[in-house]
């Protein structure tokens, strides 16, 4: 009979009726078990191979500290949920996440630990004690990536807010200068709302010669004056 005791866990796992001739050595001369019992401990499923590596410990986790690990001994820095990205994998492999203090959500009301919006200026980040160079929606690229992950990246200032945007008398049409889509959020269309949330900028309306040539269709058009869909049509149809 073997028994294995995990460190900083109560549960103590025996294992019984092991047919000692069939039992495999590994490279040590030691006798390998194998002990898959995960309903005995609800911190984590166990696989433990006796002679290979020590056993797996119990992670304490302890009160979170700005930019370090929140796991009691550990150093490294913060990948998610105040944990280093081997502790923070590990605990979700083991169902602990749960047990990590939740992140902290920022607003940009001015409340303490924030962050405050200033004034866009020209190639600096708007975010307030930031002067790196701007990489989208006048953000630089951490802070942006850091609004996009809170759920906040409505809130920055639009890059160009004067680019071909117009007022008009139909609000279900989209407000960007000769598109005649319909609006699906923020008074523009699909296409002109996604291509300002990815990129903050809006480019000039599409050109006439750049539509395809098939009556009715606003797709682009490539090389043949057609999209895609009508070129694709032309070539099975025999250049109809």
């Amino acid at each position: 009979m073997y028994w294995l005791v995990l460190s900083g866990c109560s549960t103590t796992f025996w294992t019984s009726n092991i047919d000692k001739q069939n039992d495999s050595r590994n490279f040590a001369g030691q006798p390998a078990l194998l002990v898959t019992q995960p309903a005995l401990c609800n911190d984590y499923p166990v696989e433990v191979k006796r002679g290979r590596g020590r056993p797996p410990h119990h992670l304490v986790i302890g009160a979170p500290v700005e930019g370090v690990c929140v796991v009691v001994g550990c150093g490294r820095r913060v990948y998610q949920r105040h944990a280093c990205e081997p502790h923070y994998r590990r605990l979700r492999r083991e169902n602990r996440a749960d047990e990590l203090p939740a992140p902290r959500r920022h607003n940009l009301n001015g409340d303490a630990g924030a962050m405050i919006l200033r004034a866009p200026v020209e190639g600096v980040c708007v975010v307030e004690g930031c002067d790196a160079p701007t990489r989208t929606r006048n953000c630089c690229e951490n802070h942006y990536r850091r609004m996009l992950r809170d759920g906040r990246a409505g809130e920055l200032p639009i890059a160009r807010p004067d680019l071909d945007l117009i007022p008009t008398p139909d609000p279900g049409r989209c407000q960007i200068r000769g598109c005649e889509a319909s609006v699906l959020k923020r008074g523009g269309c699909a296409q002109h709302f996604h291509q300002l949330l990815k990129s903050g900028y809006l480019l000039p309306a599409r050109s006439e010669a750049r539509l395809c040539g098939a009556e009715g269709c606003r797709r682009i058009a490539f090389g043949s004056g057609l999209c895609g869909f009508h070129a694709h049509r032309k070539k099975l149809r025999g250049g109809a």
